[in-house]
Formats: structure tokens, sequence, C-alpha cells
């Protein structure tokens, strides 16, 4: 996820706040019964139509106060020395699905330097979606460390990429901490769920010294609400 005005979206790397339990129950217990049972419910198996995937995004009132939607577009870099990489990242959120994917996104902030959150749900054909996940942690697994260049306008900066294990969520599941340094500094947090023959990106960005992230209970819950909705 990257915005227009440099770098102001990232959506990578988290300084990773994994001891905020309280904050994980206080979310938790705001959200709608059964956000946090989704491992235990059915998963679809037929793909979703971009409409179905629709209805199943989060709303702004699903998340902490503050944050709206927007009309995120995004600003992908241009050139790194590991072009598979940035190329992986941004095959997962670009607003147009591989061929036969249907895909519905939504974007929140909560103002215009941030932070920010975006939601992607695709619904694949047959095994696609599990294949699209085994290849994905694939082909992230070499990219700790890489540069990346924009531009228009022109700008720089390294990012640094951590996945972090399972979250125990859907079919298969994993998250990531992700950090920019560089013109526009980053920090951000990566949900990657597979729910059948579907899949959910949620990804989170700050600005470096603005408002910090969310502690990862919190976003956990978040991403646990998204599952749920999308196994709904």
């Amino acid at each position: 996820m990257r915005n227009p005005t440099p770098r102001l979206a990232a959506v990578r790397g988290l300084t990773t706040t994994a001891s905020a339990i309280l904050a994980c129950v206080a979310l938790t217990a705001a959200l709608p019964p059964g956000a946090g049972a989704a491992a235990a419910r059915p998963r679809p198996s037929r793909q979703l139509t971009s409409g179905q995937l629709t209805r199943r995004l989060l709303m702004h009132y699903e998340l902490p106060s503050g944050y709206h939607a927007y009309g995120w577009k995004p600003n992908y870099p241009t050139e790194s020395d590991h072009p598979a990489c940035i190329s992986t990242f941004d095959g997962l959120d670009n607003p147009t699905p591989p061929q036969g994917v249907t895909q519905a996104q939504r974007a929140f902030r909560q103002s215009l330097a941030g932070p920010w959150l975006l939601e992607t749900l695709r619904s694949y054909p047959g095994q696609g979606a599990a294949r699209t996940f085994s290849k994905v942690t694939r082909s992230l697994a070499g990219c700790g460390r890489f540069t990346l260049i924009w531009l228009s306008p022109p700008s720089s900066g390294t990012e640094m990429f951590h996945r972090n294990g399972r979250v125990r969520l859907g079919n298969s599941s994993w998250w990531a901490s992700i950090s920019v340094v560089g013109s526009y500094p980053t920090d951000g947090a990566m949900f990657f769920v597979r729910v059948g023959s579907s899949t959910m990106l949620l990804e989170e960005t700050a600005q470096h010294d603005f408002p910090p992230l969310m502690p990862f209970s919190q976003i956990r819950a978040i991403a646990a609400l998204a599952v749920s909705q999308l196994t709904g």
C-alpha cells in the first residue's frame, strides 16, 4: 500500500508490541459476537463474486475511533535491487487483481498524516487461493531487505521485511512486520490469511514518529474480525 504523497502509506513493518494483551481483550470485547472465533467457522469453498467480497469488507464503525474510509491510490516503487520482492508485494494489494480472480478493497485513515489501513479480499477459482498463499510465502522468504526508488516525485528508501509466523486465523496465515527507512520512514504490519477459496490481506502503516501503530494484539483482533466476516 503506497500513497501518492511520497511514501505516505507504505503499509509495511511494525515495531512489535506483542506484550499489549490487555488491548486485545478490550477490543475483542467490543467486536461483534463471533469475531474472535474465525478459526472454528466453516470456510467458503466456492469462488465469491466481487459484490459478495465487497459486502464482507470492514466498515469504519468496526475500527477504533477516528478511522474513516478514503479513496486510496497506489504509488508503487519504480525500481529496486530485488525487483521480484516489490513485484510480489505490490501484486498483493494491486487494485487490478490477476485474471480470473475477484477482488474488493477498502482503505481507511485517521488523518492525512495517517495511520492507514488497507483491506484487500480476493477469491480464486479451484485451488488458486492455496497455490497463491504458498507462492507468496515462498517468494517473500528471500525479501528481508531491499531498496526502493520512486521517480515521481523522486525519493528512495530501504525496506525491511520480517515474517513473524502464524496468527491462527483461517486455513493458513502469517503476519509480518515491515519498516522503511529513507526519505519517508514508515512502520507497518501485514496480515495474510487464506480462507478456503479466498484470501484476506490487512495492512497497517504509520509514518515513523507520527501517531503510533496499534498494539499488535489490537490489529490482530481486527484481522480476526475481517476473517470472520469473510467466512460468513
